[in-house]
């Protein structure tokens, strides 16, 4: 039997051409992959009320911050995934307070909202700090569309602080604190400027931080002068100064 003469034939590969290939197939998975991601979502208006927890009498001028916050799942956990919409106003002599509907809007990132947000906020000089969060009673996968807050139509009560002026400076370091971690303040300055979108309150901690650091009582809360000019132009923040709102 003749012997069978193998061949073996070898094409020339074109790099370049198949370069293209590959980066084409990874854009179409990537902008399929993008639209797996992206939600809508909107929310109900906000309408709510604020005593004074001790007196029980409306409180005016009470900064009131809305926070609808993005998630995102990880092998740890969730973790923030930037901000879905960030509102602020200040109560009126009635003690009320009131945020817009808004949305449909579809969402920058991978990022979902959780069944707590909208998450609420509340300062006023000379009161302690109050958060609230929805705490709706769902399954993980079970986030609506259409999001809406707990605490809408009801009267809220905001203690006010009692103990001596030093663990009234060391609270409102803290607390300054954890609300500029909380809405990002810092990391936030190049993108969603949450800073800019929050004046008040930033101002009004930046005030009650730089009063107590004059006193001596209390240094490491957070001030404005932590920014550069720079880095506030950059969001185009207006300080409005110490005469307030």
């Amino acid at each position: 039997m003749a012997n069978r003469l193998n061949v073996s034939v070898r094409l020339p590969i074109n790099w370049p051409r198949l370069r293209h290939v590959f980066l084409v197939v990874a854009l179409l998975v990537s902008a399929s992959c993008a639209g797996l991601f992206q939600r809508i979502y909107s929310a109900e208006a906000i309408e709510a009320w604020v005593v004074d927890k001790k007196t029980g009498k409306p409180l005016e001028g009470v900064i009131v911050v809305a926070h609808w916050k993005l998630m995102r799942g990880t092998v740890g956990g969730r973790v923030p995934a930037g901000t879905m919409m960030l509102l602020e106003t200040v109560t009126d002599v009635n003690g009320r307070f009131s945020f817009p509907a808004w949305g449909p809007l579809e969402t920058a990132s991978e990022g979902f909202l959780d069944h707590e947000d909208p998450l609420l906020i509340l300062f006023a000089p000379g009161h302690r700090r109050l958060v609230l969060r929805n705490h709706w009673e769902t399954k993980a996968d079970d986030k609506p569309s259409k999001r809406k807050s707990q605490w809408s139509g009801k009267t809220i009560k905001l203690a006010p602080f009692e103990g001596p002026i030093k663990e009234y400076a060391d609270d409102v370091a803290d607390q300054s604190r954890y609300t500029a971690s909380e809405l990002d303040w810092y990391n936030d300055l190049y993108t969603n400027c949450n800073i800019d979108k929050t004046p008040f309150l930033a101002e009004a901690f930046d005030r009650e931080n730089r009063a107590m650091e004059a006193r001596g009582l209390r240094r490491g809360g957070f001030v404005l002068d932590r920014f550069s000019p720079e880095r506030l132009r950059k969001c185009r923040f207006d300080a409005r100064g110490s005469d307030g709102r």
